[in-house]
């Protein structure tokens, strides 16, 4: 599930002060690409539809929307 894999490879390796690797999933080949070093930051944001889900909100210094017109956003998203 989304969220477990967001708390195991993200939000609890950063809490501890460590380097990140969340894998992040590729919408063209339909899978997760290899891991990727995000490292402790200030400031991480994290993007997505599922980013502003209830379980995660304890965790979140904030929380975002961005409404884009439809062609821009599944430009992002496909990126």
């Amino acid at each position: 599930d989304w969220t477990a894999r967001l708390f195991a490879q993200v939000i609890e390796p950063l809490r501890r002060g460590e380097t990140a690797h969340p894998t992040p999933y590729d919408w063209r080949t339909r899978r997760f690409g290899p891991p990727r070093p995000l490292p402790p930051a200030p400031v991480v944001l994290v993007e997505g539809v599922g980013a502003g889900r209830s379980a995660l909100r304890p965790h979140l210094a904030g929380l975002f929307w961005m409404d884009l017109p439809p062609e821009q956003a599944w430009a992002r998203g496909r990126a």
